[in-house]
């Protein structure tokens, strides 16, 4: 579930039962399938995880973007839509329009693909390689270097790039 809180809540609310099962999230494992460290004890040892869209209906936002500005790794989910909103906050904020940033495309599957740009112009590389949904997009110094740059949108061995069904951390975007 991408809104897990939400959907499990209208399940109970119209009695279907369900079950949760706990995993890994998106947020961590498709940067580390990228080669991107969430984390590294040299630039960032904190990560903020942000919903890259609010409820529309909410009169403001609850995201205290002046403190967002500051963090050294972030990771927006479901963030393609409202990008460069979301980026031009962090910006006005303070945050370097030259800061590295990356979007990943349906992380952890075959069909992998990895963008990199800085806030500037990560919109325009996205567009230029046609990014779309699923994605996650992380903004980190430690974004401006991989852990294993050959690594980046290869197929894992032996995964078959027609699975019988889809993985759910799709959901999760």
């Amino acid at each position: 579930f991408g809104r897990g809180g939400e959907e499990a809540e209208y399940l109970k609310k119209n009695k279907i039962k369900f079950e949760i099962v706990p995993g890994v999230t998106s947020a961590i494992a498709v940067p580390a399938y990228a080669g991107i460290p969430i984390t590294h004890r040299d630039n960032t040892s904190s990560l903020s995880i942000v919903t890259g869209h609010e409820d529309p209906y909410k009169n403001e936002s609850s995201i205290d973007w002046s403190s967002l500005s500051k963090s050294k790794s972030i990771i927006f989910l479901m963030g393609t839509k409202n990008l460069r909103k979301n980026l031009n906050k962090l910006i006005s904020n303070g945050m370097s329009a030259q800061t590295p940033i990356a979007a990943i495309q349906w992380g952890t599957y075959y069909k992998q693909k990895t963008v990199m740009g800085n806030l500037k112009n990560i919109c325009s590389k996205i567009k230029e390689n046609n990014i779309n949904i699923p994605t996650t997009i992380k903004r980190s110094l430690s974004s401006g270097s991989h852990l294993n740059k050959a690594y980046i949108n290869q197929a894992p061995i032996n995964m078959n790039p027609n699975p019988p069904r889809s993985c759910p951390t799709s959901c999760e975007f």
